[in-house]
């Protein structure tokens, strides 16, 4: 298993989690634009926590589904962790996500072309997110643009479609 992060400190927490749970995970600290590997295919690539709209660059999104191509196996499936953003356009509250491992509570403000979302967990940390808000169909078309054969779409972990889920898990195969 081979875990990517941007952030050290992500890569920390992860390799204390690994070492308290006798895992073994190889890490790499590099921007998925980035990482570009001819040794390392994989069966499965699975971008988790909305990540992936933190990249706020629409050209680096698109070199990463580029990269993640490159390094799956033929059949691999990507797995891509995704906020139901059409429908916190729609709404004037701050979101609360319910959806989340940790206990945070968390809220979200329309900046620009983005949003920032506060985690303030019961340790007293706080974490500040920018995040694109890539709408449902966009990111479906752009991985199909790139060579993925979309499968299917979860909605907070069920195949039963619904407006109103915090979450959606794409589904895509190469």
């Amino acid at each position: 298993m081979t875990s990517q992060d941007i952030s050290k400190e992500m890569l920390e927490k992860l390799n204390l989690n690994a070492l308290n749970n006798n895992v073994n995970i190889k890490t790499i600290c590099a921007p998925w634009d980035k990482y570009n590997s001819k040794i390392n295919f994989f069966d499965a690539i699975i971008c988790l926590g909305n990540s992936f709209v933190c990249e706020l660059n629409k050209k680096k999104r698109t070199l990463a589904i580029i990269n993640w191509y490159r390094l799956l196996k033929k059949k691999g499936i990507i797995i891509i962790d995704h906020r139901n953003y059409e429908k916190i356009k729609k709404s004037k509250k701050n979101l609360k996500s319910y959806n989340y491992s940790g206990k945070a509570k968390i809220t979200c403000k329309k900046l620009n072309d983005y949003y920032s979302f506060k985690y303030k967990f019961s340790e007293g940390i706080e974490l500040n997110l920018k995040m694109y808000p890539v709408l449902m169909s966009e990111l479906i078309n752009k991985f199909k643009e790139n060579k993925f054969t979309y499968l299917y779409t979860l909605y907070d972990y069920n195949l039963r479609k619904n407006k109103n889920c915090k979450f959606y898990q794409h589904i895509f195969v190469k």
